[in-house]
């Protein structure tokens, strides 16, 4: 599926990108280490500069994927060469249509121009292979396994952390 545009969410737009995210927790929490409750009225994740953003893939006006980006630390000089990619969700509907490829490809053709950032990290659930096979398309490995990491509905899971370097 080609015929979706990939474009900054802009901070203005929090509440529709809040709505979203919600949504997507509602039918499928077991995928994330967050909840729908965890995100109340929360502020707009990124800052939308070069260290900062957040994506979204629309189908006409119909946002159907996010992913942030954000350099780890940007006020520490010691770690601005990491940065992390995060929030990544796709509307079940448009799974496996080519969205999350979009979107990831999308965020590190934008690093590309960020010369000090030389890796990107994120956390993905254990048993989430879908998102494992691809991270891994592009790169990330795996550095580490937490088990236990989430508990949820009195039930634990893991988590991987991997790491892309540039």
């Amino acid at each position: 599926m080609d015929n979706f545009l990939i474009r900054i969410i802009e901070p203005n737009e929090n509440e529709s990108y809040l709505n979203f995210k919600r949504s997507i927790l509602k039918k499928d929490e077991i995928n994330f280490r967050i909840s729908a409750e965890d995100i109340g009225d929360a502020s707009f994740p990124t800052s939308a500069n070069q260290n900062s953003f957040t994506l979204g893939a629309f189908l006409v006006n119909q946002l159907v994927g996010i992913v942030s980006f954000q350099l780890e630390e940007e006020n520490r000089k010691k770690l601005t060469h990491r940065a992390i990619l995060g929030g990544m969700m796709i509307d079940e509907e448009f799974r496996g249509k080519g969205v999350g490829k979009s979107l990831v490809a999308e965020v590190l053709k934008r690093v590309e121009k960020l010369e000090w950032v030389e890796q990107i990290n994120l956390t993905v659930m254990s048993h989430n292979n879908i998102a494992i096979a691809l991270y891994s398309k592009f790169g990330f490995k795996r550095f580490s396994h937490e088990v236990d990491a989430v508990k949820w509905n009195n039930k634990y899971r893991s988590v991987d952390r991997m790491k892309l370097k540039l």
